[in-house]
């Protein structure tokens, strides 16, 4: 596939679908448990143990067979002689028929006890030198246990392919035996921002750069390792060598710059490209904002996006089409909007974003569109909770897609 003309820029499906379709596959890892938060699976995953992995009791109290107290009435109670102690981690005592057990929530059950009875409601009497408990009714069988494999057998399946590891996860994993889990690598992320104006935040005329920080923290909040580059100026030769410094590092597989992907005199990017061979798959798409965006595979397989320097723009680039290469190297299918019902007109041949915000209204769901939808005013971006994405079908009608604010890999 080659660079288009101006005329042939895809719409945004399927400018989605040439950044998935020229993706690598996933790269399968494994992994220390307590290094797999925040990552997600690369196959299913079986219990290595059963969980308990004895019967245990599950409460503090005296552990006994239940049959023993069959007979007990409150004229005539069954005495059961107080022996021993299991504690939870320890090797237990031998077992006495017909005998009780102090026991600690989490301790393995004495051999012959099938019953728990807890402190609180123990009776138990001290007869000289020795305890005995006493029971005025019949116990049932079975109370306050905790049986082996209950939650899990060794060999069931956990949790499947494709999820993500959460501390909750761990814990269950950790339970379940659980020592190393395969999970897909995370893509590394490089993003190199451009432009004369973010130079020398000291000058008069200088503009903060809002585009690194705010992309940075996007991939941040993915669980992606990011590197924020310091601003490179509007020089082919500057740009070209800050590239060519971070693919030497061997430590990214997506590079992002912003600014310098329009047409003007001082727009070097894809000159920059193409004098270091890279394959150029659009640099264009029908969507507002984000239409200079561009796309690239680097010589080294290294996959490029050039992002909009106003920073509405730039964040739409990375929220749908880089995000759209991160989950395919995570494994995740692509991200689809939910429909919508929304009196708002669209644009030929163009997707339009609109921020928004969903909540309700007089207690009934409602979406806002927010006023200040220009690419370079941000405010909005502080009251949204979503974009929408407007397209017209054949009739001209507009169709309306919801999708979060914020990147997500679900």
């Amino acid at each position: 596939m080659t660079e288009r003309g101006d005329g042939a820029r895809p719409g945004f499906d399927e400018a989605r679908a040439i950044v998935t379709a020229s993706t690598p596959s996933p790269v399968e890892l494994i992994v220390p448990l307590s290094d797999a938060l925040g990552r997600w699976t690369a196959a299913d995953l079986f219990a290595a143990r059963d969980c308990p992995g004895f019967d245990a009791s599950a409460m503090d109290g005296f552990a006994f067979a239940a049959g023993a107290t069959a007979a007990a009435t409150a004229h005539v109670p069954v005495e059961l002689v107080v022996a021993g102690e299991y504690r939870a981690g320890h090797s237990p005592t031998p077992a006495i028929a017909g005998a009780a057990y102090p026991i600690s929530t989490g301790a393995k059950m004495p051999v012959g006890c099938d019953t728990v009875i807890t402190t609180e409601r123990a009776s138990v009497v001290q007869q000289g030198e020795r305890r005995v408990l006493t029971f005025a009714i019949p116990e049932a069988a079975g109370r306050n246990v905790r049986r082996q494999g209950e939650d899990a057998r060794a060999g069931e399946p956990v949790l499947p392919s494709g999820r993500r590891i959460t501390a909750e996860t761990i814990g269950a994993l950790a339970s379940y035996g659980l020592s190393h889990v395969p999970v897909f690598r995370h893509p590394r992320i490089s993003i190199i921002p451009t432009g004369d104006e973010l130079v020398g935040t000291a000058r008069p005329d200088a503009i903060p750069d809002a585009n690194g920080p705010m992309i940075a923290a996007s991939a941040a909040s993915l669980g992606l390792p990011v590197q924020c580059h310091p601003p490179v100026g509007d020089d082919p030769g500057q740009i070209e060598r800050a590239f060519r410094a971070v693919l030497a590092s061997g430590s990214t597989d997506i590079l992002i710059s912003t600014g310098g992907v329009s047409t003007g005199d001082h727009d070097h990017i894809a000159a920059v490209l193409r004098a270091m061979g890279a394959r150029i798959y659009f640099h264009g798409v029908r969507m507002r904002p984000g239409k200079p965006v561009l796309f690239a595979k680097l010589a080294d397989g290294t996959l490029f996006f050039g992002l909009p320097g106003n920073p509405v723009a730039s964040l739409l680039g990375f929220r749908f089409l880089v995000l759209a290469a991160v989950r395919t190297m995570l494994g995740r299918p692509p991200e689809t909007g939910a429909p919508e019902t929304v009196d708002v007109a669209g644009r030929e041949n163009t997707t339009l974003f609109l921020r928004a915000h969903r909540g309700s209204s007089r207690g009934r769901p409602g979406i806002e569109i927010l006023p200040g939808q220009q690419s370079h005013m941000m405010r909005s971006l502080l009251a949204a909770n979503c974009w929408l994405s407007v397209d017209l079908d054949a009739a001209g009608n507009s169709l309306v897609r919801r999708y979060d604010l914020s990147a997500t890999l679900e």
